[in-house]
């Protein structure tokens, strides 16, 4: 379960705290569950089906070039 978002004080209050929090923030975080590649992957899937269809021909993963 994750955890609320707390808001930084951002108003009357001198730079400090908020700048500490937010390098807190970012020191702390954790990778996200998918990965820029994973979406990579899902759009060249989307256009091998799109291929299938245009072309009426099995398109292989080689040729569309998965690593």
């Amino acid at each position: 379960m994750s955890e609320p978002f707390r808001r930084i004080p951002t108003g009357n209050v001198s730079k400090d705290a908020p700048t500490y929090m937010c390098l807190a923030d970012l020191l702390q975080a954790k990778l996200p569950p998918n990965s820029g590649q994973d979406n990579l992957r899902s759009i060249v899937i989307t256009e091998a089906a799109y291929r299938f269809v245009v072309e009426n021909r099995v398109v292989s993963w080689e040729e569309m070039e998965i690593e």
